[in-house]
């Protein structure tokens, strides 16, 4: 029987989305445009839960507000989540 695809994205998803969003420093804002279908108030926790985790670190400036970098931790996570999605998504599969 053929997987077919949610409509919705799971939680790994979610977080892969906003760590390629603050590969080059994200602001809320862009992870915002990046993930157009979540709630701020969703994507706040996620954020939230990923610099607990140690994967985003938040930097605040004044001009432009909170911005988000990846972490040693978060450039590895986004290394094995675009070779699983790569995996995943290719013919070979």
């Amino acid at each position: 029987m053929p997987i077919e695809p949610s409509r919705y994205r799971g939680m790994t998803e979610v977080i892969y989305g906003i760590l390629k969003s603050c590969e080059h420093g994200g602001c809320t804002r862009n992870i915002a445009v990046t993930e157009n279908r979540i709630r701020w108030t969703v994507i706040d926790t996620y954020i939230n839960y990923m610099v607990d985790k140690g994967l985003i670190t938040s930097e605040t400036h004044p001009a432009t507000g909170s911005r988000y970098f990846l972490t040693k931790k978060g450039q590895r996570a986004v290394e094995l989540l675009d070779e699983v999605f790569g995996l995943i998504r290719s013919e070979a599969f």
